[in-house]
């Protein structure tokens, strides 16, 4: 578009707040930092609402002693047909640890993954592509487990003597979520062997670090959850 054209076009700023569509709304977010609520927060706020972040759920580092496992999957990659990616913190993990064995040099960690069948969801394609240098094999359209599922299933990574490699949290003190659950068991279904290693601890936020917000919540200063 020309200067001229991008001039004219009426920019969020200049609206007066009161006329934006969620004006002084105040939106309760629950996500954790790495989900899609920050990028959420800031179109809410773009439209007028005043987004408050309360997580439900903390991910935080396993201890040292914990990525044994991670560590000997990355030794074996060449070993699985495809490595599930199924969050931020999974890509940010499998960064983390193939940097740390291979002393932060981004030529050898590219080169040790450029064989390597990765599958991930929608925007985390990017972050893969920033953090290990190499390009995502499997983005389902359907940006959710089941369609990373359904995609691998239909391509043939997900079968009868494949082996898989997944990379999600070990869930502390809270139940697993039940689309986690099916994942693993949709892919188990297909006859493949599932790997399943831990990149990080999911646990529930203590209440005490959200008193203001659930403060508002009971008090029906909340607009929407």
């Amino acid at each position: 578009a020309s200067p001229g054209a991008l001039a004219a076009r009426p920019m969020m700023e200049q609206v007066p707040t009161q006329l934006l569509p969620l004006a002084n709304r105040r939106v309760m977010l629950t996500g954790h930092r790495s989900s899609v609520a920050p990028r959420l927060g800031a179109r809410l706020a773009e439209r007028g609402a005043r987004p408050l972040f309360m997580p439900t759920v903390s991910l935080e580092p396993l201890a040292e002693t914990a990525y044994a496992p991670l560590d000997e999957a990355l030794l074996r990659l060449p070993d699985y047909d495809v490595v599930c990616l199924p969050s931020a913190d999974a890509v940010r993990a499998l960064y983390d640890r193939t940097a740390a064995l291979l002393g932060f040099n981004r030529q050898m960690i590219s080169g040790m993954l450029a064989g390597v069948r990765l599958a991930t969801l929608g925007n985390n394609a990017y972050l893969v592509k920033d953090l290990l240098g190499v390009s995502a094999s499997v983005v389902p359209p359907e940006s959710s487990l089941s369609g990373m599922a359904n995609a691998l299933e239909a391509l043939g990574l997900a079968r009868s003597g494949a082996k898989v490699l997944v990379l999600l949290p070990a869930y502390t003190g809270m139940a697993e979520p039940p689309s986690v659950t099916r994942f693993v068991a949709q892919l188990e279904a297909t006859g493949a062997t599932i790997v399943r290693v831990a990149v990080c601890i999911a646990a529930p936020t203590p209440l005490e670090s959200a008193h203001v917000e659930i403060g508002l919540l009971l008090a029906g200063q909340g607009d929407a959850l």
